[in-house]
């Protein structure tokens, strides 16, 4: 017995035949078009991390105390969006890394990936303004 992975109604839905035979058309179109060689065509990736730690470490207490604490950087619920592209060649864009801060510091970047640009926004995910810094 397994206990099945939710789904939503509308990944469900637009998941058909029809939809996939639709869009494989039209990827074929477009790269018939613009003629693309292999070294111009990127995958990219987007993924949210955690900023708080999720898996808090058991701890030995005094028998007496009710209450045992463990600090964190911030509430539950801060992502951080990491966004990386690679082609076929094997050529990678540096990590963006966007952070869940109002101002950027430079600390956060140590020991970051070489090359990696970071920015900094209040939600910490991938908005437009954050795009059109890096083009």
């Amino acid at each position: 017995m397994r206990r099945p992975t939710g789904t939503s109604f509308a990944r469900a839905f637009g998941f058909s035949k029809e939809k996939v035979d639709a869009f494989s058309d039209l990827l074929e179109e477009v790269y018939t078009k613009g003629n693309y060689t292999p070294n111009r065509i990127y995958n990219v990736e987007e993924s949210g991390l955690t900023v708080v730690q999720t898996k808090i470490p058991q701890v030995i207490g005094h028998k007496e105390k009710r209450q045992i604490a463990s600090l964190t950087s911030v509430e539950r619920g801060s992502l951080m969006t990491i966004v990386i592209a690679m082609n076929v060649t094997g050529h990678f864009v540096p990590p963006y890394i966007i952070f869940p801060r109002k101002n950027m510091s430079e600390q956060l970047m140590r020991r970051s990936f070489p090359g990696a640009i970071g920015v900094a926004h209040p939600s910490g995910w991938i908005q437009m303004q954050n795009i059109y810094r890096l083009v």
